[in-house]
């Protein structure tokens, strides 16, 4: 029903295949509006996550170069251990020729080689302890920062 100026009532008809078109219209636009929600939804928890991520990237590249520097650093130690451990051998007569466990071998990347290498080197001294008496009552081993029994 409808009006029109002079206030007479005009009946409109609508066909029935008018209402079922409105409803199928109503119904995927509303279809419409919840996919485009939840896509949404769905895009702001993949940033989130993504954001989440490369802070973890980020705080792990951080990480991992604190490591290579310390590694460094150990390595530089470890190389200045091994020359005055070679020189001490060499004082006291324990090694000919500078052949002994005190030698960096580059060949041998293994993840048995730096245990073995230094059992050798524990071998090796423990072995030439009696030899290497001082006149002072020997040779004392002195504890290490950071190791403990």
């Amino acid at each position: 029903m409808a009006s029109n100026r002079k206030g007479t009532v005009r009946k409109v008809v609508l066909p029935f295949y008018a209402l079922h078109l409105l409803a199928i219209l109503a119904v995927v636009g509303g279809i419409t509006v919840i996919a485009a929600a939840t896509s949404y939804t769905r895009m702001l928890w993949k940033v989130g996550n993504y954001n989440t991520l490369r802070r973890q990237q980020d705080t792990l590249k951080h990480n991992y170069e604190q490591l290579q520097s310390s590694v460094q650093d150990t390595n530089q130690r470890l190389n200045s251990l091994q020359s005055l451990a070679t020189e001490v051998a060499m004082t006291y007569g324990f090694m000919r020729f500078r052949q002994s466990p005190f030698v960096l071998d580059t060949a041998s990347a293994g993840s048995n080689a730096g245990f073995d290498q230094s059992m050798a080197q524990f071998d090796f001294l423990e072995k030439n302890l009696t030899s290497a008496a001082l006149p002072t009552g020997g040779l004392r081993l002195l504890p290490v920062p950071g190791l403990s029994d």
